[in-house]
Parts: C-alpha cells; sequence; structure tokens
C-alpha cells in the first residue's frame, strides 16, 4: 500500500524539480529532462528524477508505517 501512496508525492516533486531545473535552463545530461505537450500546456518532466523521489517518498512512508 505503501508504494500506491508514494506515488502522488512522487509526482508532485518530481513535476516541481523538472520545471526549476528546466527553467535555470538545464536541458539534458543525466537528468534526461523532457518537454512534452500535454492539453496545450508544457510540462517537464524526467524519468531518473521521478525514480530517486518516487524512492525517497517510498522510504518515508513505509518509515511512517512501521
Amino acid at each position: 500500500m505503501a508504494t500506491i501512496k508514494a506515488l502522488i508525492p512522487g509526482l508532485i516533486l518530481t513535476l516541481v524539480l523538472s520545471g526549476i531545473l528546466y527553467s535555470a535552463g538545464t536541458r539534458g545530461g543525466v537528468l534526461a529532462l523532457q518537454q512534452t505537450t500535454l492539453v496545450d500546456n508544457n510540462i517537464t518532466w524526467s524519468w531518473p528524477i521521478f525514480i530517486v523521489t518516487f524512492g525517497l517518498a517510498r522510504a518515508l512512508i513505509w518509515m511512517m508505517e512501521v
């Protein structure tokens, strides 16, 4: 259950961090930032950032349940 709960904070944190990094001028490299259009809005996304933030959220939720 903690895995499902961790999806929302991981998603939100990924969108925020990717947006901040993309607007600061970081375009690629290890972060692999991608800008896509979703319903006439530009959204910046990064799978490596999502994996890290999801793992962090998963660990924090798991520690709160124990």
